[in-house]
């Protein structure tokens, strides 16, 4: 989303064309995280709202059965959302025998693609502290998931979650999980600015010091995200369709934060 790349120019003329279309008064363009809106706001040379996430959390829903777990009881690493090469990070079947390596009482519940799983990944079911969920998964089984963890796993790539949400992050952090992720992702930022629970790893190499460290300390990791996931609750896909349709209404946005494109340098 570069101002002058070509993704950028897109956008600049698609705004544009909407703004024309309908008057720049009826658009209301929005964006989830501050880097995100900076970017499009340049890009698209108007003010880009901060909104909720469009997710929907339900506190009241019957718990679910999570799938089954690794038998044992020491903590449990939840590694959710789908595996995709363009998202992944460091290869999570050597992040697990290293981790085991070094703290044997860990435990691992992985989220697969089913049969388009590679095999590294697969082999690891073979072990007892792991057990591997194949596909899809429902919410009341995704949250159930993130109960029955202690930490969330998240290796993600930099340069795809600078600016990129994460759906396991954000459901960790409304349900009172900590997570581990890499620094200088839109995660690292929520963890710095005390708005989440976790741990983030500078360097790829770290990720297991960063494990077996959250592992410690999980007594004050889930006491940190349990007093702060209320803020997660209330900030979500019901706050934005409230948001929007207030705005429709002619109401404003309320306290809704707008970044602007910052004027050109003389």
């Amino acid at each position: 989303m570069e101002p002058g790349s070509v993704q950028g120019l897109i956008h600049r003329l698609a705004a544009r064309r909407v703004v024309q279309a309908v008057g720049q008064e009826q658009v209301f363009a929005h964006a989830t995280n501050h880097r995100l809106a900076q970017r499009l706001a340049a890009a698209m040379n108007f003010g880009i709202h901060l909104v909720p996430q469009t997710l929907f959390y339900d506190p009241s829903a019957p718990a679910a059965v999570p799938p089954t777990l690794p038998a044992g009881n020491g903590p449990l690493v939840a590694c959710l959302g789908v595996p995709r090469p363009e998202k992944s990070g460091l290869p999570l079947p050597d992040i697990v025998h290293e981790a085991l390596r070094q703290r044997a009482d860990l435990r691992f519940v992985i989220q697969v693609n089913g049969a388009k799983t590679n095999a590294a990944l697969m082999a690891l079911e073979r072990m007892p502290q792991v057990q591997l969920v194949k596909g899809w998964l429902d919410d009341g089984a995704f949250v159930a998931l993130i109960q029955a963890a202690d930490m969330l796993l998240l290796p993600y790539r930099r340069d795809r979650y600078a600016e990129r949400t994460s759906g396991p992050f954000s459901f960790a952090a409304a349900y009172g999980r900590p997570a581990i992720v890499p620094s200088g992702t839109w995660m690292a930022e929520r963890i710095a600015r005390k708005q989440a629970a976790g741990i983030a790893y500078k360097r790829d190499a770290a990720v297991i010091d960063a494990l077996t460290v959250a592992a410690d300390r999980l007594p004050d990791l889930h006491s940190q995200a349990a007093r702060l996931a209320q803020r997660w609750r209330i900030w979500d896909g019901e706050a934005l369709l409230r948001v929007v349709r207030r705005w429709a209404a002619g109401d404003g946005t309320g306290e809704l934060r707008r970044v602007d494109p910052k004027p050109p340098s003389v």
